[in-house]
């Protein structure tokens, strides 16, 4: 089974990872890089698929304070 404090870890964890994430999408966005409106399309779709997980994420770390 998993303790609270490893739950609590690995979402602190996973919360990182998101972030890192969202930072590269988000200079690619911003960089130029994008080469076609489909690969834009699916880059702000990650966008708003991290920013869900990332919130639902805060809201266990919340409960288990």
């Amino acid at each position: 089974l998993i303790s609270i404090m490893d739950g609590v870890l690995l979402a602190e964890h996973l919360l990182k990872i998101i972030q890192e994430r969202r930072n590269r999408i988000t200079d690619m966005l911003t960089g130029g890089s994008v080469k076609s409106l489909e690969e834009y399309k699916q880059l702000v779709g990650s966008l708003e698929s991290l920013d869900y997980i990332g919130q639902e994420l805060r809201q266990l770390l919340e409960k288990a304070d």
